[in-house]
C-alpha cells in the first residue's frame, strides 16, 4: 500500500484523564468498567500484528508495527475521537463521557541513525510527550521527533530521552505535532 519506503514503529504511551475522579465518585468496579472499555477500544483500533499493553494504572502503551511515518498522526487522531465518543457504560443505566491524553513518536527515533535510541528510549520518549499533553491541556496528542541535532554521547542522550526541556532547548527534538480531537461533544 503506498510505501515510500521507511517503514517505522509508532509507539504510543496513552492515559485516561481526571481517571481518579471515576474511581472517587463511582468506586472501583466501575473504575475498572472503565478501563476495560478504555482496552477495548484501543484493541479494536490497532491491526492483528500491533500491540496494546497496559503499563499500570491507567496507562497504556500501544505499539504500531511497521506503518508509514504519517500515519501515526492519523492513529493519534483516530484514538482521540473514538474515546472523546464512547459511552463508558459503568452498569445500571450509567454512562460517562472520558477523554485521554495521548504522547507519541516514532521508532526508529532518528530516521538516519536508527540504531542511536533504543526502543526502551523511544517509550521514554512517547512518556515525555503524554507528560506534556496532559500537563498543557488533556485531550490531545503531542508528537515528538528530531530536530537538527543529535545528542553527541550516551550521556547527552540519557539526559535528551529523559528531560524535555532540554531535548527542545539543545534542538535534539521538537514537538511536530498536537492533535485535537474533531469529536463532537454531545
Amino acid at each position: 500500500a503506498g510505501f515510500t519506503g521507511r517503514e517505522v514503529f509508532g509507539l504510543f504511551l496513552l492515559d485516561m484523564d481526571h481517571f481518579k475522579l471515576v474511581n472517587d465518585t463511582y468506586g472501583h468496579e466501575a473504575g475498572d468498567l472503565v478501563l476495560r472499555q478504555f482496552a477495548a477500544i484501543l484493541t479494536e483500533t490497532v491491526r492483528k500484528d500491533d500491540v496494546v499493553v497496559r503499563l499500570g494504572g491507567e496507562e497504556f502503551l500501544v505499539v504500531l508495527k511497521k506503518t508509514e511515518p504519517d500515519f501515526v498522526h492519523t492513529f493519534a487522531k483516530r484514538l482521540l475521537e473514538k474515546v472523546e465518543q464512547h459511552r463508558f457504560d459503568l452498569g445500571d443505566g450509567v454512562q460517562i463521557r472520558k477523554t485521554c491524553s495521548i504522547g507519541y513518536t516514532v521508532f526508529p527515533f532518528y530516521a538516519e541513525h536508527p540504531d542511536y535510541v533504543s526502543f526502551e528510549q523511544g517509550v521514554m520518549v512517547a512518556d515525555m510527550a503524554m507528560y506534556h499533553a496532559k500537563h498543557s491541556g488533556r485531550n490531545q496528542a503531542v508528537f515528538l521527533c528530531e530536530a537538527e541535532k543529535m545528542p553527541a554521547d550516551e550521556d547527552v542522550l540519557r539526559k535528551t530521552v529523559a528531560n524535555l526541556d532540554f531535548a527542545i532547548k539543545q534542538s535534539y527534538m521538537r514537538i511536530g505535532k498536537i492533535q485535537y480531537s474533531d469529536a463532537d461533544s454531545v
